[in-house]
């Protein structure tokens, strides 16, 4: 992906966000922004929980863009995590690889 995880926290209770955590969380608001979701369900080997956002802008410092809430319990463990991501990192362009067997790109390319 351009640019890296961007993600901005701007609260983290009850947990230590990881990389993979972070990895996780800005994945899925990609998805979420190119699918206008407004809940969606994270996991990995050592986390499960949820993603929400109303797509509310929300500033920190120089720093705008999308708020999303985070529940993310791990092991017995439950945190909250609000972050922010900006617009530009937010485009469905950036990086969301696609199976092209499962698209309709291949008959796009063939024709």
């Amino acid at each position: 992906m351009s640019g890296g995880n961007n993600i901005y926290c701007l609260m983290v209770a009850g947990l230590s966000l990881t990389d993979d955590l972070r990895s996780v969380m800005f994945d899925r608001a990609q998805v979420m922004f190119r699918e206008h979701s407004t809940w969606s369900k994270i996991s990995g080997p050592n986390f499960e929980g949820g993603i929400s956002t109303i797509f509310e802008e929300a500033t920190i410092g120089s720093i705008s863009g999308f708020r999303f809430q985070a529940e993310i319990d791990v092991g017995s463990k439950t945190g909250t995590v609000s972050f922010l991501v900006r617009p530009s990192d937010l485009r469905a362009d950036d990086g969301i690889w696609r199976d092209l067997e499962d698209s309709d790109l291949v008959e796009q390319l063939a024709n």
